[in-house]
């Protein structure tokens, strides 16, 4: 059994190790301290595709499984990016096996544009 990541999966973690390099850092997660969210950051993995990675590809989505977004939370975990990513993972998971495809609520929340 293979347990190494495959080549898109080691694209995702460097996709998001180079996000977190760019746009993350100990001076923007003492600023975001008091809010708890740098909305920079968050605006840095709407950009990358993040906040619907995981959601259906018919909801508009990238279709990423649980280990794409647990990669993904650990990237960010390291960073210490101070952005609601695993919250806003699982509610748009969760969403989205309730919701239809093309319910208002769910884009909003996969295009990032509500938290």
């Amino acid at each position: 059994m293979d347990l190494g990541l495959s080549a898109d999966q080691e694209q995702l973690v460097d996709a998001f190790t180079r996000m977190c390099d760019r746009a993350i850092g100990p001076d923007r997660v003492r600023a975001a301290e008091a809010a708890g969210i740098d909305p920079d950051g968050w605006a840095a993995l709407v950009d990358l595709g993040a906040p619907g990675m995981g959601a259906p590809e018919a909801a508009g989505g990238g279709g990423g499984s649980l280990v794409d977004l647990a990669l993904a939370a650990e990237v960010l975990g390291r960073a210490l990016a101070p952005v609601p990513f695993v919250d806003h993972a699982v509610a748009v998971r969760v969403l989205s096996d309730h919701l239809p495809p093309e319910a208002p609520t769910l884009a909003a929340l996969v295009a990032g544009d509500r938290i």
